[in-house]
Parts: C-alpha cells; structure tokens; sequence
C-alpha cells in the first residue's frame, strides 16, 4: 500500500502488461520487416537468375544466327559467283527487317518486356 492507502500492486500490472504488449508489438513488426525483406531478396534473385538464363540463351542463339548466316552468305555468294555479294544481300535483308523491327520495337518489344518483368517482380 502506499501512503494514500491505495494497492500499489493493481497500479503496477497495467505497467507491465502494456510493457509487454510493447514488446510484442516490437516483435511483429521486426518480424514483418524481416519477412518482406527476405521476400524481396527472393524477387531479386528470381528475377536476376531469370535474366542470367535468358541472356545465356540468347548468346547461345547469337552464335548460332551468326554461324548460320555466314554460311547462307557464301552459299548465295557461291551461286551468284561472288563471295561478297551474297554477304550485301543478306545485309540488305537484315537492314529492311532492322527497320521493320524499329517501328515496332514498342509493341514488339518494349511493352511485353516491361509486362513481363513486372510479372516477375510481382509473382504473378
């Protein structure tokens, strides 16, 4: 009891059970930053090896595209009866499709790239 006769041991249990609630609530929220940090180091690495495979394919691809058209070159050159000009033509055909491809590049390729990586991002 304290000197106004009132029982101190009912003032002090609040105090302790606020202190505790306290430090739950401290608890769960450490916690919560803890899970959505692991969750975006988890997007991250996901997207990152994603990206990692895709640019192994599309290296594997490049060579591939490369070593093939080499080989259609002087395919064209040895029926044409001129190594070069079989090297213009396919230039030639690459320039026409590099232009196609550059009034389309926002519908071929920036949108459904941007989609599909905010896809990745969100887990969806």
């Amino acid at each position: 009891m304290n000197k106004s006769g009132e029982n101190t041991d009912t003032q002090q249990a609040p105090s302790v059970a606020v202190e505790d609630l306290f430090h739950k609530a401290t608890d769960y929220v450490e916690t919560r930053v803890e899970l959505a940090r692991l969750k975006a180091v988890e997007k991250s690495a996901d997207t990152a090896s994603s990206i990692y495979a895709g640019l192994v394919v599309f290296f594997i691809a490049f060579l591939f595209i490369t070593l093939l058209n080499i080989g259609l070159a002087l395919l064209i050159g040895e029926w044409l009866d001129e190594t070069y000009i079989g090297f213009f033509i396919l230039a030639g055909i690459y320039a026409l499709a590099g232009l196609v491809f550059y009034f389309n590049r926002n519908s071929w390729l920036k949108t459904p790239v941007n989609n599909k990586i905010i896809k990745k991002i969100l887990g969806k």
